[in-house]
């Protein structure tokens, strides 16, 4: 389905309360909305998308690929692309919404707002996914979660943001058995950016940069705004990421708590302030 124009939600097809949306080796492509939902608008409905692409669809608002509010969004072998939002959330926009995706990518996504990939309200689980590529104007260029996301043997890697390069949290967030790798951020949190409960397991946070003059934690960045940032790793690498302070994790308040955890080899130093993270060396 292709060169659809909405003067509201949805380019090629609005999906209402109660319906269900099943697309199967499709491609949704160069579609419109004015409002949300280049491609797709889900109003409280179920999209079901296996084997299928999702690519270059603009908005006007939010979710330059798919937007959905309070419904469900599944993706299944599937690819959200090189979709722009005017707003939030270039591919895939949340607004209180359920989204899964497993063996699946979102690449190369826009938003002027928040989420360049993903921008999630609801509740978001990747499992066996790529977030790859995609730029935010605003903070997070793979991911912003003011919800919940869970991250599972997936990538988040090469995206750029004003701040969290990688992942933007203010929700809650666990990360097991992934990689953020070579995300930048203009300003702080290259890999990740927190200011609630963020949870990393067996993962590695490596090659993440921030880039401005005075910027901070290049690897992790822990806020302590409302309601306060605590960030604990376990079984996970920190290393070799980049900031003008706090190379691998700057704790600018909140808690961080290191649990069989490295953080080696980041520049200028592994750690900022001194002797804020217990365990946490240079």
């Amino acid at each position: 389905m292709k060169n659809g124009d909405s003067a509201g939600d949805g380019g090629a097809v609005l999906v209402g309360t109660g319906r269900t949306l099943l697309l199967k080796s499709a491609t949704l492509t160069r579609n419109r909305a004015a409002g949300s939902g280049g491609a797709v608008a889900n109003d409280g409905g179920r999209v079901i998308l296996r084997d299928s692409k999702v690519e270059k669809n603009s908005a006007g608002v939010d979710g330059g690929g798919i937007h959905t509010s309070g419904g469900v969004v599944s993706l299944d072998s599937s690819a959200v692309s090189q979709n722009r939002a005017t707003a939030d959330g270039g591919g895939v926009a949340s607004a209180d919404g359920y989204v899964t995706a497993t063996h699946s990518s979102v690449d190369k996504n826009e938003a002027d707002g928040g989420g360049g990939g993903i921008d999630n309200d609801g509740t978001a689980d990747l499992q066996s996914t790529g977030v790859t590529g995609n730029r935010a104007g605003g903070d997070g260029g793979g991911i912003r979660n003011t919800g919940t996301l869970v991250v599972g043997r997936s990538s988040v890697n090469k995206n750029t943001a004003a701040n969290g390069g990688g992942i933007h949290n203010t929700g809650l967030l666990w990360i097991g058995r992934s990689v953020v790798k070579e995300n930048v951020a203009d300003a702080d949190g290259g890999g990740l950016w927190n200011d609630n409960e963020a949870t990393v397991e067996s993962s590695d946070i490596t090659g993440n940069e921030t880039r401005d003059a005075g910027s901070q934690g290049g690897g992790v960045y822990n806020e302590n705004g409302a309601p306060g940032g605590n960030t604990v790793l376990t079984d996970s690498t920190v290393t070799k990421n980049q900031a003008s302070d706090g190379g691998g994790i700057f704790r600018a308040s909140g808690s961080v708590t290191l649990n069989r955890t490295r953080v080696k080899e980041n520049v200028p130093n592994n750690c900022s302030p001194s002797g804020t993270v217990a365990g946490c060396v240079g």
